[in-house]
């Protein structure tokens, strides 16, 4: 059904302005319709200089009362509430201004944040299969293949075929517990390095030597292995039963004086 009004027809005549300028260029002539000054201020009118008329067009089999300036509805059921909306399909909503809505029950876009919508839904559940946003940012419900079959939204790349790699990939600081380390080797042989004191077994001193308590030679048993050591300023060698002392008095042997 086809439905439309008088003041809609009148939206192509021209303002009085619109007329001066198009009959001084020569593009009409001075029989020309155009609005009434009561018209150009009466808001069924909608042309460039008055866009808040309702020029509509409607070819609804259900259309409602309701509908945006410059809009337009077709198929059964359809809405155009926003200004220079299009709704087409079955139960299609375009509620934002220049939305672009066909389909069946789609999710209405209020903000007019989308141009273009798909509806996909249902009485109970509108729902949208495909929006496009002012920045040209395309949302689709399902997958999207190529021409030749390749999904963009699940598919792969062979190594090679990627650009721009880096050649090494550093790891962000981070640490492991000991236990969360696998592969780990039961020993850990030291690599061949040095110390600045004196081994177990040979090595050599160079410089004074300096020791706080006696000097065990061969063993720790003073019955049986050489004991230095000293009591003030007398040092004492020690052998089993016999010592030998030596001090600023002479030299004597278990007491008794040897060189003085």
């Amino acid at each position: 059904m086809l439905t439309t009004n008088l003041e809609t027809l009148k939206i192509h005549k021209l303002t009085k302005a619109q007329y001066e300028r198009e009959l001084a260029a020569g593009n009409i002539d001075a029989n020309a319709l155009y609005l009434t000054p009561e018209e150009e201020i009466d808001p069924r009118y909608m042309t460039k200089e008055n866009p808040t008329g309702t020029g509509t067009l409607s070819l609804n089999g259900n259309s409602g009362t309701n509908i945006g300036g410059y809009a337009v509805e077709l198929g059964y059921n359809t809405s155009s509430t926003g200004n220079y909306s299009f709704a087409a399909g079955y139960n299609t909503v375009a509620s934002g201004s220049y939305n672009h809505v066909i389909g069946k029950y789609n999710v209405e876009d209020e903000m007019s944040n989308y141009i273009s919508i798909v509806g996909n839904g249902d009485e109970t559940t509108p729902s949208n299969a495909y929006t496009l946003d002012w920045d040209g940012n395309a949302w689709f419900a399902g997958d999207v293949t190529t021409a030749a079959g390749t999904s963009l939204n699940n598919h792969s790349h062979a190594w090679s075929t990627i650009t721009d790699k880096p050649s090494t990939f550093a790891p962000s600081s981070h640490s492991h517990a000991w236990s969360e380390i696998t592969g780990k080797p039961s020993t850990f042989t030291p690599a061949s390095h040095s110390h600045d004191y004196l081994p177990l077994s040979g090595g050599t001193l160079t410089g004074a030597f300096t020791s706080n308590k006696g000097i065990h030679i061969g063993g720790s048993d003073e019955s049986s292995y050489p004991y230095i050591y000293n009591s003030g300023k007398v040092l004492y060698i020690r052998c089993g039963n016999t010592y030998w002392a030596f001090g600023e008095t002479g030299i004597t042997k278990n007491g008794t004086i040897k060189v003085q």
